[in-house]
Order: C-alpha cells, then sequence, then structure tokens
C-alpha cells in the first residue's frame, strides 16, 4: 500500500483486472478497456497478444489518478519490491493469468523470460526489469492492434 492509497484498495494487488479497475474507478469494464486502448489510462498494459489479450492495470498508477499525483509510480518502482528474477507462479500471479499460459507466453516470446537448464522440464525464470519495461511498454500488443496510442 503506498502512502496516499486509501484503505479499501489495500485488498487489491498490484495489478489489477479491467473488472477490479473498473469497480473502483465506477466505470463499464467496457469502456474501460476502450479507453486503454486509446492510451488514456495510465498503468495500463496488455498481457498477451491477439484474441487473448488482456489489459491490466498498475494499481499504483490508478491510486496516483484518483489522488491527482503528477508523478504517478514507474513500473519498476512498484516492482522494486519483487525478486529479481521471479519464477512461472510469481509472474502468473502478478499478471493475474495461470501459470500455464505464463510458461505458453514465454515459450512464444510474448514475455521476456529464460530457461534454467535444458529439456522440456527445464523451469521458466523471468527478468523483473525487463518486465517492468514490458509493463510501460504497454505490453505486447496483438498485431492487429498497431501501435499504441500515443
Amino acid at each position: 500500500m503506498t502512502d496516499h492509497e486509501p484503505e479499501p484498495l489495500a485488498q487489491y494487488p498490484d495489478v489489477l483486472t479491467t473488472g477490479e479497475a473498473a469497480r473502483i474507478l465506477r466505470m463499464a469494464p467496457e469502456a474501460m478497456a476502450a479507453m486503454a486502448n486509446r492510451g488514456e489510462i495510465p498503468g495500463a498494459f496488455k498481457v498477451g497478444s491477439g484474441e487473448r489479450a488482456q489489459w491490466r492495470f498498475l494499481k499504483a498508477r490508478i491510486v496516483a489518478l484518483m489522488s491527482g499525483d503528477a508523478e504517478p509510480p514507474s513500473a519498476s518502482t512498484v516492482l522494486a519490491r519483487y525478486p529479481e528474477v521471479l519464477t512461472t507462479a510469481e509472474v502468473a500471479a502478478l499478471l493475474r493469468i495461470s501459470s500455464g499460459r505464463t510458461a505458453t507466453m514465454a515459450k512464444d516470446g510474448d514475455l521476456p523470460a529464460f530457461k534454467v537448464g535444458s529439456g522440456t522440464v527445464a523451469p521458466w525464470r523471468f527478468p523483473r526489469q525487463k518486465l517492468a519495461q514490458l509493463m510501460e511498454a504497454r505490453g505486447v500488443p496483438a498485431a492487429e492492434d498497431g501501435p499504441p496510442a500515443s
């Protein structure tokens, strides 16, 4: 929880789903996603590509928006309390997706990751700083989305 975070938001994780962000801002999820798609929501980023891509929102940036903070925290600042290298389970929990989808996205190159060891059972690891960069870049846009809105 940040210094300025309203108490009811403490129950939410660092990364919000579209429904959670919409509930906090009292909007329809469809409107929230449309605004994110236009680049109007700070801290919005996509997880995945194609039809399965989903919007996620940094809670700290939503809090900054609500409180009128001119300098919202960066993704690097938000992720600073996480380990330098995260496991598949940790990234899945952070991004609010399944471990299987996380591993598939790593294998497909949609998430920055490396394998420790070789073979099919070698575990994936995810550099924290590269995940923060992905979040700042608004995620991995689907090919049909074109460039992110400015």
